[in-house]
């Protein structure tokens, strides 16, 4: 007996309620299992989303396609990200474990540990992270003896009051400096007890400002109208980071001269101290070539990314109306004019 257009109707309607009753993970799942093109699949996975990751996103796609992977002709590479959701970060490494990808690469140390806990099979690279050894993910970051590998910024305290002095040195009047932190990253943390040291011996008193909640810049900037100011540290996290640009316009605004870590002074603040804008993620490009090829990850040292580039906004300046000593602007390793 033929089939009526009504049972066909029919049909068509119970096809699209099973794949409904699916979820979005199992349809990319379903999606990837019907994929014969035979390419690798990389998989990122994000703790914040993919809009805020966009510049990495460029270095890293352009680093594979240096090593000789084009995206949709001999690889595939596909995002999850989780917005700042905890629940919704395990859920998005999980996504991408059923996926089969051949490799996850992660922007984070929330995302590091979330892969890490949906796989200890799948390779997983680290496009950006602080120290997985403090961090106890891996034991050792010339033998990781693990599925990890990649790139980690491993940074000292100390490195908050060099900025500090870079600060004092651009604007030799400072005498209260507004510093910009997470106070529920240790990291974060360590360096403002660090920056407090540094600004004793500079005779600047330090300011604290947390970058928090719903609102992070809108809350600390409200903060600091509060508390005379006359310069700003940003000490790096994924809230000050993510809001750079909009810390480094509130800044100008306030006619206040600011230091943060890496891209900060690409977005418009005065001056940045930290390791190249992701660089990273152009070396986690490498990495997972390798892996492609063949490499075990576990065999693979992580490599310690602790180079640091000082990076001098002379636009900022001039919108500051401030002269920065040419001593500083000659030891730059960029100069933005």
């Amino acid at each position: 007996m033929g089939i009526t257009g009504e049972m066909a109707a029919h049909m068509v309607r119970r096809v699209v309620l099973a794949i409904a009753s699916l979820g979005l993970s199992a349809i990319a799942c379903l999606a990837h299992a019907v994929d014969t093109s035979g390419n690798p699949v990389v998989g990122v996975l994000l703790y914040t989303n993919r809009e805020v990751h966009s510049p990495a996103d460029r270095a890293f796609r352009q680093a594979l396609a240096a090593l000789g992977y084009d995206e949709g002709r001999n690889l595939s590479i596909v995002y999850r990200w989780a917005d700042k959701d905890p629940a919704r970060l395990q859920k998005a490494a999980a996504e991408l474990v059923q996926m089969r990808v051949d490799v996850i690469v992660v922007g984070s140390l929330p995302a590091l540990r979330a892969a890490r806990a949906a796989t200890g099979e799948i390779a997983i690279v680290m496009g950006s992270s602080s120290d997985p050894v403090a961090e106890g993910v891996v034991s050792s970051l010339a033998h990781p003896g693990e599925n990890v590998t990649g790139v980690a910024v491993v940074t000292t305290p100390e490195i908050a009051g060099k900025r500090l002095a870079l600060l004092k040195e651009a604007a030799p009047r400072l005498s209260r400096v507004g510093v910009l932190f997470n106070p529920d990253d240790p990291t974060n943390v360590a360096e403002l007890t660090q920056a407090e040291v540094a600004a004793r011996t500079l005779g600047v008193e330090l300011r604290k400002l947390d970058v928090q909640g719903k609102n992070p810049v809108q809350t600390a900037f409200s903060a600091l109208d509060k508390r005379a100011v006359d310069g700003l540290m940003v000490i790096y996290s994924i809230e000050t980071h993510e809001h750079r640009a909009a810390i480094a316009e509130e800044a100008i605004k306030r006619r206040l001269p600011a230091i943060g870590a890496e891209s900060f002074a690409a977005a418009g603040g005065l001056l940045s101290y930290g390791t190249e804008a992701y660089a990273t993620w152009r070396r986690a490009a490498e990495y997972v070539s390798k892996i492609l090829r063949g490499a075990i990850p576990a065999a693979l040292p992580i490599e310690q990314e602790s180079r640091f580039f000082l990076v001098v906004n002379l636009r900022t300046a001039k919108r500051l109306s401030l002269s920065l000593p040419q001593s500083l602007t000659l030891r730059a390793d960029e100069v933005i004019r």
